[in-house]
């Protein structure tokens, strides 16, 4: 399993980022499991849309987005590091 401190540092700084954002309801960290090697962020949008400010927050801190799945009338957005 690969845990490097860069990725938590990188995926924690995107939380607190995105978490600045009005519309954002949460921003968690997630840590490596057995199933999954890299550090994982969830952001949850309360719009139809991802708000470029999340998304350029994630681009900053050099993370992938996975995935953008639609939560009612949330968007819940999966980055990794």
């Amino acid at each position: 399993m690969t845990c490097t401190v860069l990725s938590r540092k990188r995926a924690r700084e995107a939380a607190v980022d995105c978490a600045s954002v009005e519309i954002v309801t949460s921003a968690d960290v997630l840590p490596p499991t057995a199933e999954r090697d890299y550090w994982t962020l969830e952001v949850v949008v309360e719009a139809a849309a991802v708000p470029t400010t999340v998304l350029e927050a994630l681009a900053d801190a050099e993370l992938a987005v996975r995935h953008i799945s639609p939560q009612g009338s949330a968007r819940i957005v999966e980055a990794v590091a």
